[in-house]
C-alpha cells in the first residue's frame, strides 16, 4: 500500500511539473508574439489563459503545492490584467458615471448596460458613431442597417462591403446620409469588391485612401476621412488582414504601420475591424506610437467575434454562449481632446461579428 501511494504521489509530482511547464511555455511563446505567428496567437487569449492558470493555482493549493500555487498566481495576474484593466476599477480612467456628462443621442442601444447622461455639461458637442463589419457574404442588408440605425449615429462605418451591399445601403441612408465616401480592393465595383464605406449626416471636409505597400496584399485599403460637425474629427476606418499566416502577419502589421505614420493632427478616431486583441504586440506597438486610447477602458473586455459555438465531434452540439471564447478584436481607439462618453457594442444580423458604438465629446 506505501509502495502504491509513493507511485501516486510521484505520479501527481510530474503531472503538476507538466501543468507548470506548459504554463510557462505559454507565456514564452506569446513573448515571441511581436516576430511569430504563433506567439502573436498566443498573446491574443492572455484572458482565457488567466483562467487556465487560475485553475492550476486552484489544484496546486489543494495539493498543498505552495510554490507551484504562487506561480501559478502570478500567471493569472500576467493573463487577466491586460483586459481586467477595461472595467470602471481601472486607476486613472473615468468610470461610467464620471464619463456621461453630456447627453447621450436618443434611441436604444444594445451590449449591456450603459452610463446615465447627466446635464454637467450641456453645451458639449457629442458626436456618436457605429462601425459593422458587415460579413461579406451576408444578404440580411435591410435588418442590419435598421439595427445600425437604431441609435441614431452621426457617422456609420461598414467594412466588407459588396456592390449589393453597397446599393442597399445608398437606398437605405441616402436621405438622412448625403455624404459617403468607400475604399475598394478592386479599381472598381464588380463580384469580388471587398470594400469600405463610411456614412455621414454632416460633410465630410476631406478624404483619402490609405494603401500599405506591401504587393502580395497591396489591396487591402483603409479610408481615412475628416468631418467638421458635430465634431472637428478625423475618422480612419480600417480592416486589416487577419492573423494565421506569415504574410498576413506581415501585411497586417504594415497596414498598423500605416496608421501609426499618419499625419494626422487635432482629434482622431481610428476604428474598424483590426483582427488583433489588445494584448497582441502589434495593437500596444499602434497605441504606444500614437497616444491612441481603448475606448473600453471603463466599460469592460466588449468582445466582437466568437469561436467555439459548437462541440466538436460527429454531433457538433450548440454550447452556451458563456463556454464560446469571445474576444474584442473590433476597436475605437481615441486621442486629443475627446473624451468617452458611452461605448457598447451591437447586434449586427447575419454578421459574425457585433458592431462596435462610440459617443464620443469634446474635452
Amino acid at each position: 500500500m506505501g509502495a502504491k501511494r509513493t507511485g501516486w504521489r510521484r505520479v501527481g509530482r510530474w503531472l503538476s511539473w507538466g501543468i507548470l511547464g506548459a504554463l510557462v511555455v505559454y507565456v514564452g511563446v506569446a513573448a515571441t508574439g511581436r516576430w511569430t505567428v504563433l506567439g502573436e496567437l498566443a498573446s491574443q487569449f492572455r484572458f482565457y489563459f488567466g483562467f487556465v492558470a487560475l485553475a492550476a493555482c486552484l489544484i496546486f493549493a489543494a495539493g498543498r503545492h505552495w510554490r507551484k500555487a504562487a506561480l501559478a498566481a502570478a500567471l493569472v495576474l500576467w493573463g487577466s490584467w491586460p483586459e481586467g484593466g477595461l472595467w470602471p476599477w481601472s486607476a486613472g480612467e473615468p468610470s461610467r458615471s464620471e464619463a456621461a456628462t453630456v447627453a447621450l443621442p436618443s434611441g436604444p442601444r444594445g451590449g449591456g448596460s450603459h452610463p446615465t447622461a447627466s446635464v454637467d455639461a450641456p453645451g458639449s458637442p457629442v458626436f456618436h458613431m457605429v462601425c459593422s463589419n458587415v460579413l461579406r457574404p451576408n444578404v440580411r442588408y435591410r435588418e442590419l442597417l435598421e439595427a445600425v440605425l437604431e441609435s441614431d449615429p452621426d457617422v456609420i462605418g461598414f467594412l466588407e462591403f459588396s456592390s449589393d451591399w453597397r446599393d442597399a445601403a445608398i437606398e437605405r441612408l441616402s436621405a438622412d446620409y448625403p455624404y459617403h465616401v468607400e475604399a475598394l480592393n478592386t479599381t472598381g465595383w464588380n463580384p469580388f469588391t471587398w470594400g469600405l464605406m463610411l456614412f455621414s449626416k454632416t460633410e465630410i471636409v476631406s478624404f483619402e485612401v490609405l494603401k500599405i505597400d506591401f504587393d502580395e496584399w497591396a489591396l487591402r485599403p483603409m479610408l481615412q476621412a475628416t468631418i467638421a460637425e458635430p465634431l472637428d474629427l478625423t475618422i480612419t476606418l480600417a480592416h486589416p488582414e487577419r492573423p494565421g499566416k506569415p504574410a498576413r502577419m506581415r501585411a497586417r502589421r504594415l497596414a498598423l504601420e500605416t496608421i501609426a505614420a499618419s499625419d494626422v493632427e487635432g482629434p482622431w478616431l481610428v476604428i474598424g475591424d483590426l483582427n488583433t486583441t489588445s494584448t497582441s504586440p502589434l495593437f500596444r506597438d499602434l497605441v504606444q506610437a500614437t497616444g491612441l486610447r481603448d475606448s473600453r477602458v471603463g466599460f469592460g473586455r466588449l468582445p466582437t467575434w466568437e469561436f467555439g459555438n459548437r462541440l466538436p465531434g460527429p454531433l457538433p452540439l450548440p454550447l452556451p454562449s458563456w463556454l464560446r471564447i469571445s474576444v474584442a478584436i473590433d476597436h475605437a481607439l481615441y486621442r486629443d481632446g475627446l473624451r468617452v462618453v458611452d461605448r457598447s457594442t451591437l447586434y449586427a444580423p447575419g454578421s459574425d461579428h457585433r458592431a462596435v458604438s462610440v459617443t464620443l465629446a469634446g474635452r
